[in-house]
């Protein structure tokens, strides 16, 4: 069986695999290289990592009971969640919850499907994606603007002052088997879009694919930005690395080499699925599926030192936990750390959220 993979990149040129790069000619082909092990390693405490460290109870009441975190974000003082029901909520920093953003719906100002989030520092904006719509609000929570595209966005995020929304395709239709096709789209203040940077283009023999909720595809350190798109299809090739995205070229940063050997079963099921990279300051975090088994690599840059760990990183009460960014260049996450009832009549409680820095 023959899978073939296409990046679309002008600034790189090397082979990877079946990988073809398009490239100039003057740049170093040799990549710092990450190895991830297959070794599961022992427990990391979070305490082992962490500089500072606040949890913050998020209250519950009627309007604010969350079903599933997705997603967190700090904005003008503010706690922002996307949760699983679909809704942005919004809590102070001790917890409190203040309000819904918006309103569920589908008329103007509205949304009803799965909420991403990106904040423009420079401007003080939040951008909002649900579905094929986009939504602008001010630190004051007023909707500024809002504008459908022609296409679902499955990502988005501010890179280099402008807004940039990911669309992933998948399973079109070709002559011969499917394709899955990743673009990045620039984004103008209209809400339109002015760019288009195809980053990805996967062939398939067969159709099927996966998916995952969290979708932690870009690193921003100072003015630096990195971006790792999964591709979820049932091929075999591996995309093993990180790129740098600098004046819209994507360009090769880094690459994750897996002691583990990459297969594709009669199904169609990878052996290792790789579902997040993030580049903080001081680390390199790697989420990822292998053998059944929900992993995360840890990786201290200073002292080159990497940690494989089954679920995550332990918390004080013993859970594993991901940690997820918040803001990379002060190697500050956040993680979820789920509330305890003792029994069937305990009513139960909204998370905590753990916001960490780490050493």
């Amino acid at each position: 069986m023959k899978h073939k993979s296409n990046f679309f990149l002008l600034s790189a040129c090397f082979l990877v695999g079946f990988g073809f790069f398009r490239c100039s000619k003057n740049l170093e082909t040799s990549l710092p290289i990450v190895e991830i092990p297959s070794k599961i390693d022992q427990e990391l405490q979070l305490e082992q990592l962490t500089k500072s460290l606040k949890l913050i109870q998020l209250e519950t009441n009627d309007s604010s009971f969350l079903t599933g975190v997705l997603d967190v974000k700090l904005f003008n003082d503010k706690i922002y969640v996307s949760d699983a029901s679909r809704r942005i909520l919004i809590f102070d920093q001790e917890g409190k919850f203040l309000k819904v953003l918006g309103k569920q719906g589908e008329g103007p100002g509205e949304y009803k499907h799965f909420a991403y989030m990106t904040i423009d520092e420079e401007s003080d904006l939040l951008y909002v994606a649900s579905a094929m719509k986009l939504y602008v609000y001010s630190t004051e929570n007023e909707l500024l603007l809002e504008n459908a595209l022609p296409f679902y966005v499955n990502s988005l995020a501010v890179l280099e002052e402008q807004l940039f929304v990911l669309r992933q395709e998948r399973v079109i239709p070709q002559e011969e088997g499917y394709l899955n096709q990743s673009t990045l789209y620039e984004i103008d203040r209209a809400l339109t879009v002015v760019d288009t940077i195809p980053v990805r283009d996967v062939k398939l023999q067969t159709g099927g694919f996966s998916d995952f909720s969290f979708k932690n595809y870009f690193s921003t350190v100072g003015l630096d930005h990195y971006v790792y798109v999964p591709d979820f299809g049932s091929q075999i090739l591996l995309h093993d690395t990180l790129y740098q995205f600098k004046d819209k070229i994507l360009t090769p940063f880094l690459k994750m080499n897996f002691e583990t050997i990459q297969t594709l079963d009669k199904s169609g099921i990878k052996k290792i699925q790789i579902y997040n990279v993030i580049n903080s300051q001081s680390f390199l975090f790697c989420e990822y599926y292998s053998d059944s088994n929900h992993l995360l690599f840890v990786y201290e840059k200073e002292s080159s030192k990497g940690y494989n760990l089954k679920s995550g990183i332990m918390d004080d009460l013993g859970n594993p936990v991901i940690l997820r960014p918040l803001d990379l260049g002060r190697d500050i996450f956040y993680f979820v750390q789920q509330s305890e009832y003792s029994d069937s009549e305990t009513e139960e409680q909204n998370p905590r959220i753990g916001i960490v820095q780490l050493k």
